[in-house]
Parts: structure tokens; sequence; C-alpha cells
């Protein structure tokens, strides 16, 4: 398992940090990073579930 580092493409002042968990180019999971100051590893209600839409 991979873990891919990103951030939410809307335009948030807060820019949720993402931690994407892939295997085999498929999205495991998605959580939000601790590494933002500002969400603390929470992510907004429009990022929780946003591999639905990812995976091949």
């Amino acid at each position: 398992m991979k873990t891919i580092k990103t951030v939410c493409h809307r335009d948030c002042p807060d820019t949720c940090f993402m931690d994407v968990a892939v295997e085999r180019g498929k999205i495991l999971v998605v959580r939000g990073s601790t590494e933002n100051p500002v969400t603390r590893g929470s992510l907004s209600e429009g990022q929780r579930r946003p591999a639905a839409g990812l995976q091949r």
C-alpha cells in the first residue's frame, strides 16, 4: 500500500490536506492530514467521500 499526499482542489480558505492510501491503482482510504495547521486532520463535508468517483 502506498500513501499519496495531496490537497483538495476546491477553493476553500483552509485547503484540506489529504493522505490517500492506494493499492494496485485503487483508492482504499482518504484521510485528512494532520500536517495542515488549520484543519488538523479533519476534512470538509465535500471531501469525506471523494474516492467513489476516482477509482479506476
